[in-house]
């Protein structure tokens, strides 16, 4: 009788760099992959949890709002 493997199932890590800016750069490219609506606000919000202490995560957005541009003039 054969059994089927069993799945592999994959870790998660921290992300672990000498250098914060390639961090930031890293959780930048998560963020941009939530604005394509790729992955849900939670993750986003958990990954920036976790690197909160190694990056700037008011750099962030965590919402779909967008910016205002300075220059526009509010009805």
């Amino acid at each position: 009788m054969a059994f089927a493997p069993l799945m592999e199932v994959e870790i998660m890590t921290k992300i672990k760099g000498k250098n914060d800016a390639i961090t930031f750069a890293a959780i930048k490219m998560v963020e941009q992959l939530f604005h394509d609506g790729q992955i849900p606000a939670n993750t986003l919000r958990n990954i920036l949890d976790e690197y909160s202490d190694c990056v700037d995560t008011s750099k962030f957005r965590c919402s779909n709002e967008k910016k205002k541009d300075k220059n526009e003039v509010s009805a």
